[in-house]
């Protein structure tokens, strides 16, 4: 059901604890992937962009009830 969704959806994102503020706050220049891993645990995709630099992707998803 979509209440059982919306919950399961919430009780992920608690656990994972990321937000852009989880981000700003724990994320520095110089950290290591473990490092960043520790703090975000495994990103969705990790790609190589134009200048092959190694980007990770997190997806979150959002469900809003109305």
């Amino acid at each position: 059901t979509a209440s059982q969704h919306l919950s399961d959806v919430q009780a992920v994102n608690n656990e994972q604890g990321l937000s852009v503020g989880t981000v700003q706050r724990e994320i520095r220049v110089g950290m290591t992937n473990a490092e960043v891993a520790q703090v975000l645990g495994s990103p969705n995709i990790v790609t190589t962009d134009e200048h092959r630099r190694e980007v990770w992707v997190y997806d979150k998803i959002a469900t809003d009830q109305v």
